[in-house]
């Protein structure tokens, strides 16, 4: 989370607004949509694993690619229905233009580091893990999940 908010920090900059408190504002709104694509990808990376998966490598792209296009709905609908608070017009056009920008551009980068950065991190960190524990028998996991 903390480097899309980093990311999108950097984005709203380069688009030419000032860190205030109406941007910063769109970025407090948008908090918990921006984490959800990262938690979404980290869990369903983590069930292939808890079921006894035989390859990080292979679990890793089959579980970002199972929940990627509901993932990318969600955003595009959460940027559709903000969007066209950017043609607000008169006094209020100006002061409100940075919300539905900041937050659109954070939903584009969520998705992209939810996409790139999420999977690659998690097969740096779980790669010794998994090689030390895949061996061991998943019964105990399993008879788990069906409880």
């Amino acid at each position: 989370m903390a480097i899309t908010l980093l990311i999108t920090l950097f984005a709203s900059w380069a688009w030419g607004f000032t860190r205030n408190q109406v941007s910063l504002f769109a970025l407090i709104f948008s908090i918990g949509i921006l984490v959800d694509d990262a938690i979404v990808v980290v869990e369903t990376i983590h069930r292939p694993i808890h079921l006894g998966a035989k390859n990080l490598l292979e679990a890793i792209p089959k579980a970002v690619d199972e929940v990627g296009g509901p993932a990318i709905l969600a955003a595009f609908t959460v940027i559709a229905a903000l969007l066209p608070m950017t043609f607000v017009s008169g006094l209020m056009g100006p002061y409100m233009s940075p919300i539905p920008i900041n937050a659109s551009m954070g939903m584009i980068i969520s998705l992209v580091v939810a996409f790139v950065f999420t999977p690659w991190l998690t097969y740096k960190v779980l790669r010794g893990w998994f090689e030390k524990n895949r061996h061991k028998s998943t019964s105990k996991n399993r008879l788990n999940d069906i409880i």
